[in-house]
């Protein structure tokens, strides 16, 4: 999988002449000072304040004439990590001489003229840093390639810090990172830019192609070609013996070329860009061998991998991954308005338009997920789908519907996985439905149970037509002034719904409470259904008694005669009597007032 989706990027590692690395990084927190080194004078800019918003998903001080130099600059001095430092008591953070990196808090107490003479006098003389022999050989071919480290230029910079360092003004509460770049300055700013950058990569390589590996000590050479175990997914040291692989000659079970190493870390460099942005998911098409970094962005059909990230402290972990090894077929389906939501008269148009824009035919499955968000996850599955276990809401009966439904139904709309999608939607219609009528939100149970049935139509085209019809039969019956029986215990059930809704429209209480009707779901003995159903006929007797049209009487009465023809009840039959238009009524009224927040 790994080697596919490195292969994957190297195709697209430069995209309309960027590379998508730089691109697509997102410096650290911190004040940023560029220090300019003219032949003149030495000239210091105003520290360039950068902090990411994760919530905007924007970066402060990203407008900055410079800023594009710095993020440049700032990708071409990091540490691969912590554990690979130039300075061994790691209060400077960075790789080259052009750049100094600590944390503010750190001065003065230990960012200070030692750690400076510290850090230049392993850039001096790296051999004092690479003392066993691996190293020492990688770094003699790495000299050999990119020549001696220039004294003069580095003690320049050296002494330069020795005497301005104190003169800057540091927050020693701060938890950012502090950062000083040296550079050439000129009137021609891409020639000077092409030079810096080149001079800034040039020593990130002499760091990088001797600490590219886990540890030097587990490289084997072959030939000319040296091999050494990855440093971005394998962490083998003495603390992890059991990562070894003791059963073969060679015990490092995962050896790759200093080559591929490299490819491998800007990999994921790449993936630690995307992460810090808040981007949990990446696709990787090996079939057009393209990179998406949202589901809507495909295009084609995607054969290939999708990783699932997440930002761990310096760096973007591969938490798992997924493997599409057929292509997924397009979808086609209508969310429809069975049953009419009851929206408010003081709601504005824009906010009506809104309410009913989820009814529609959609053929992109990304936005059919975005509305089943809407509706049944109250837009938080989207957004924490990556974490809902660490959901941090306090309606635990909410983040149980996302944990118990999310990603089933997300597997199956985006993927087709087969996650029994029938039986999914049975469930969760009802869960979250009582959730909504407990919430008070009518217009919001409306929707659920309008996108069910269209899920439903659009599982079993067979069935297209069916609850349509269903209503016009109950329509008919109920409002009849002749005498009918019911059929089916669907229909004697969507009249105890029809019952209770009229119950509920009629009573004067001050807070009319929708859960009352979930006393009547769950009980799956329809004995125990009649027996509370008469209970509340008689306990509301006075309302039914008031209002004489016939229509209630004889429904009441075909309910309470009805023998049911199975063990079991079916819960939504009740629910669509409770939401529908009550037919009791001989015209259409306006029964519940109110629309609640979606």
């Amino acid at each position: 999988m790994l080697k596919e989706c490195i292969e994957i990027f190297e195709e697209n590692k430069i995209e309309d002449g960027q590379n998508i690395v730089i691109k697509n990084y997102v410096p650290k927190d911190g004040k940023y000072v560029l220090v300019r080194m003219n032949e003149a004078e030495w000239t210091c800019d105003e520290p360039l304040v950068l902090e990411y918003d994760k919530k905007n998903n924007k970066l402060k001080g990203e407008e900055s004439l410079n800023y594009n130099l710095i993020k440049n600059l700032d990708y071409y001095s990091n540490l691969l990590d912590m554990n690979k430092p130039l300075d061994n008591k790691k209060i400077i953070q960075s790789s080259n001489y052009y750049s100094v990196f600590f944390k503010e808090s750190n001065y003065p107490e230990k960012m200070n003229r030692d750690a400076i003479k510290r850090y230049f006098e392993i850039l001096k003389d790296p051999y004092k840093k690479y003392k066993d022999k691996e190293s020492k050989n990688l770094y003699k071919e790495v000299e050999e390639k990119l020549g001696e480290v220039n004294i003069e230029e580095l003690e320049k910079i050296e002494n330069w810090l020795l005497k301005n360092l104190d003169n800057f003004e540091y927050d020693l509460n701060s938890k950012v990172y502090y950062k000083f770049f040296f550079i050439y300055d000129g009137e021609n700013r891409k020639e000077i830019f092409d030079k810096n950058i080149k001079n800034y990569k040039r020593e990130q390589d002499r760091y990088v192609m001797v600490n590219s590996f886990n540890k030097n000590k587990y490289n084997i050479k072959i030939g000319n070609t040296s091999y050494g175990l990855s440093n971005d997914n394998m962490g083998l040291n003495d603390k992890k013996p059991y990562l070894a692989n003791l059963v073969r000659k060679v015990k490092e079970p995962y050896m790759i070329t200093s080559e591929e190493a490299l490819k491998q870390k800007d990999f994921f460099d790449y993936l630690n860009s995307l992460a810090r942005k808040g981007i949990s998911r990446v696709y990787f098409n090996t079939e057009n061998k393209e990179i998406y970094t949202s589901f809507k962005d495909i295009k084609y059909v995607f054969i290939g991998y999708e990783l699932f990230l997440y930002p761990e402290k310096n760096e973007a972990a591969i938490l798992n991954f997924k493997h599409y090894t057929k292509p997924v077929p397009s979808i086609d389906i209508e969310f429809k308005e069975f049953i009419r939501e009851n929206l408010s008269r003081d709601l504005s148009e824009e906010e009506i338009t809104k309410q009913k824009s989820k009814y529609l035919k959609l053929n992109d499955r990304f936005e059919v997920l975005k509305n089943i968000n809407w509706v049944y996850f109250y837009n938080y599955y989207l957004k924490n789908r990556d974490n809902l276990e660490d959901l941090n809401i306090r309606d635990r009966d909410l983040k149980n519907i996302l944990i118990k439904y999310g990603d089933n139904l997300s597997r199956y709309f985006l993927y087709e996985d087969d996650v029994n999608i029938n039986s999914l939607m049975e469930n969760l219609i009802l869960d979250s439905i009582k959730y909504s009528l407990s919430k008070e939100y009518f217009n919001k149970a409306v929707g659920q149970f309008n996108y069910y049935l269209s899920i439903k139509e659009f599982l079993n085209k067979e069935s297209e037509g069916e609850f349509v019809n269903f209503q016009d039969n109950m329509r008919e019956k109920i409002r009849s002034e002749e005498k009918y029986n019911f059929e089916s215990d669907e229909e004697c059930l969507f009249g105890i719904g029809q019952v209770l809704r009229y119950i509920l429209d009629q009573n004067n209480m001050k807070d009319k409470n929708l859960s009352f009707v979930k006393n009547y779901l769950g009980r799956n003995n329809p004995k125990i259904l009649m027996r509370n159903f008469e209970k509340i006929v008689e306990r509301y007797a006075h309302i039914i008694k008031a209002y004489r049209a016939s229509n209630l009487n004889q429904l009441i009465t075909n309910i309470i005669l009805y023998e049911f023809q199975k063990n079991k009840i079916d819960d939504k039959y009740i629910i669509a009597g409770f939401l529908d238009e009550c037919y009791i009524y001989n015209k259409k009224k306006e029964e519940i007032k109110g629309v609640e927040n979606e």
